[in-house]
């Protein structure tokens, strides 16, 4: 976690500076000296002062894989803290459990000794539940 920390310190004390740099090496409009003069600036520079070596980690266990963004934690902390109500903006997803049980138990035409719309209101009585 120390280093994730001081990488993104250094990342973002040289960004402008890198940022400039770039766009004079980059540029074909410019003489190649002073392309040249630029690319060697760069790589003078200390490694951990590019933006890309900056790896989203876990803030409380520093774990590399599995992070959620949002939230900067792993998976298994943010299920964690989520299960015990210890996570903000973390809720369940909600689906309507008995729409699709008893969608999939229904079936067209109806049974037979059943009136179609004795069927239909059964059908509806359950999506109610």
């Amino acid at each position: 976690m120390v280093r994730d920390y001081k990488r993104r310190i250094v990342a973002a004390h040289f960004a402008p500076l890198r940022v400039r740099l770039n766009a004079i090496r980059k540029n074909t409009i410019l003489p190649k000296d002073i392309r040249d003069t630029a690319s060697v600036q760069i790589h003078s520079l200390p490694r951990d002062s590019c933006f890309t070596r900056i790896m989203t980690r876990c803030v409380v266990t520093s774990r590399r894989r599995g992070c959620k963004t949002r939230w900067r934690v792993s998976r298994i902390i943010f299920r964690n803290y989520a299960d015990y109500n210890r996570m903000s903006g973390a809720i369940w997803a909600v689906w309507v459990h008995h729409t699709q049980c008893t969608r999939r138990h229904m079936v067209w035409p109806p049974p037979a000794g059943i009136s179609t719309t004795d069927y239909i209101e059964k059908y509806h009585k359950n999506l109610g539940d």
